[in-house]
């Protein structure tokens, strides 16, 4: 990505902070080298790249690439003398640096598709430019129609970093996305886009790597479960055996009370998935859920997340997780099904919280226990889960 920048712009990058004691050259490296390793992982809906290599004859490699330099590109604003000031204590007034970020990251990211894609469409390029800047203006903040309109006109005497310009731009981008793409499609790329920067930039401001937030081999779950009924002199049962290495897409799991469902669950190959995501429908049933998987998996493998799940984090004095836990972002994630529901209804930061279920294995454990109205918005989330995340699912309930 540095190929494009000119000796000064790399100088000012290499000199400037992304945080107190941290340069805006490696935080902003660092992002876009995970974004190199997780795009890798990431599933794109095959009736989405149809869609548009016939129309713009973009490609699943140009789609990716573009994010990860989106990844690279979307602290740039934080050159802002008024942002580096207030970072040394110095005070100050400083526009927020994701909108600052914008004309900078499109001049740099035009440069960098057509150097990689000599023959890429005008029309494709700025389909993907749009998409760049509406992610790097909101990975901090959720996009709403009044978002950064306060600063339109703040005034700066650098013309790379140009508040009115970056503001007339993300209008302009935001536009055209809604004229060019349903909103089906609109909303499923900028999860892609937005989901894959906001998970790599929060990773690597929180210290986490590629290897803590997804299941990095295959027979990991299955090994711990091995692992666990070795230590308590267990043998697998006749129809865990029957499952045990079985490939799973869409199945449904019934077994009698205390006939140990959520272990089968956990033995079918599901080798390439990025987490495993389980469900349950209450607060207490996820509280005792989870203590389960750490004794399985580990505590450091292990996330958890319902609507209490802050005060629980105070009570065992871990308030540092809190972000972690709430976005999914360790390998094993246990929570209760409103929280996938949300990240489907826009909730907020539901970029991030729906990507957690790209390409990974849902369990939704005791599907009986939900009334009509919640079956079938969790029906109508499995089917899309199923079409454009690549989410493999095994539904369970008693007989």
């Amino acid at each position: 990505m540095e190929c494009i920048f000119s000796k000064d712009l790399l100088k000012r990058i290499a000199s400037a902070q992304a945080k107190k004691g941290i340069s805006l050259r490696d935080h902003s490296k660092d992002v876009g080298t995970l974004a190199e390793a997780f795009v890798d992982r990431i599933f794109v809906s095959e009736d989405v790249l149809k869609f548009l290599e016939r129309i713009l004859g973009l490609s699943e490699s140009m789609i990716k690439d573009c994010i990860v330099g989106a990844c690279f590109l979307h602290d740039i604003g934080k050159l802002d003398k008024g942002f580096q000031k207030r970072l040394c204590d110095e005070g100050g007034y400083s526009t927020p640096h994701a909108l600052l970020s914008l004309s900078p990251a499109e001049e740099l990211l035009d440069q960098y598709l057509r150097r990689l894609y000599p023959k890429i469409e005008d029309q494709a390029l700025r389909l993907l430019l749009d998409l760049s800047i509406l992610s790097i203006a909101t990975h901090h903040s959720d996009y709403h129609s009044g978002l950064y309109e306060r600063y339109k006109f703040d005034s700066s005497t650098d013309n790379f970093l140009n508040a009115n310009k970056s503001y007339k731009l993300l209008q302009t981008s935001y536009d055209n996305l809604s004229i060019n793409l349903s909103d089906r499609y609109r909303r499923y790329l900028y999860v892609l886009f937005n989901g894959i920067l906001r998970t790599c930039d929060w990773a690597v401001s929180g210290g986490l790597g590629l290897g803590g937030m997804v299941l990095d081999e295959s027979y990991f779950l299955k090994s711990q479960i091995y692992d666990y009924f070795s230590r308590k002199g267990w043998n697998l049962r006749d129809y865990q055996e029957l499952v045990r290495g079985q490939s799973i897409e869409a199945a449904l799991l019934r077994l009698p009370t205390g006939d140990g469902k959520t272990e089968t669950s956990l033995l079918p190959e599901v080798s390439g998935t990025n987490k495993l995501v389980y469900t349950l429908p209450t607060v207490t049933t996820v509280e005792s859920m989870r203590k389960r998987f750490e004794e399985y998996f580990g505590k450091d493998n292990v996330c958890f997340s319902h609507h209490l799940m802050r005060l629980t984090l105070y009570d065992e004095e871990r308030p540092e997780d809190i972000t972690t836990f709430r976005y999914g972002m360790r390998k094993i994630i246990v929570t209760t099904i409103d929280r996938i529901l949300l990240a489907l209804m826009n909730f907020r930061h539901f970029p991030i919280l729906e990507l957690a279920l790209n390409n990974s294995y849902l369990v939704v454990d005791e599907i009986h226990s939900y009334s009509p109205f919640t079956l079938s918005l969790i029906l109508d989330a499995l089917e899309y889960l199923r079409k454009y995340h690549r989410t493999r699912i095994l539904v369970m309930s008693i007989l």
